[in-house]
């Protein structure tokens, strides 16, 4: 996955530029403080340039731009965990998934089927609405398209 294969769902072009004016703004104000500091404290000649304050301004629009297009930091299958329990009110064991970059959504499908049926016996556990409402969660919380939310997707791979 390249740099910005994958962007923050709720970024748009208008909230990239703010965030990248605000960088700008700040890092132009630590660039004026810092030369501040070594008029006042230094030798008396400072060695700040114009071009220097361009560059330093330039690094930190760009940034505080990317930090905003980045995506969200929920990329595995233990940051959706706590949003599954939730949402169907059981409790899951997280050491039954196995390794972390191999589970896939058909895991966490059977994981949440089988605590429903351990946890609610009384219950009947609708299949198809369980899945459904997975893949509305996953979608939801992970931003990636409905069409990726696969039973073979896996977290770290596929929907990260």
């Amino acid at each position: 996955m390249g740099l910005l294969d994958k962007t923050n769902p709720a970024a748009t072009p208008a909230s990239v530029r703010r965030a990248a004016l605000l960088g700008a703004v700040l890092f132009a104000v630590m660039y004026a403080g810092f030369a501040a500091c070594v008029t006042c404290w230094g030798d008396g000649a400072p060695s700040w340039s114009v071009g220097g304050a361009i560059a330093w301004t330039a690094f930190g629009s760009f940034i505080i731009g990317l930090m905003e297009w980045q995506p969200p930091d929920i990329n595995s299958v233990g940051d959706v965990v706590p949003y599954c329990e939730t949402e169907f009110a059981i409790s899951l064991d997280p050491a039954r998934f196995g390794p972390i970059e191999e589970v896939s959504v058909n895991d966490l499908y059977q994981e949440l089927l089988h605590a429903m049926r351990s946890q609610h016996p009384d219950q009947q556990a609708n299949e198809a609405e369980v899945w459904t409402r997975l893949r509305a969660l996953i979608v939801d919380r992970l931003g990636v398209d409905e069409d990726e939310v696969t039973p073979q997707a896996r977290f770290m791979y596929e929907l990260a």
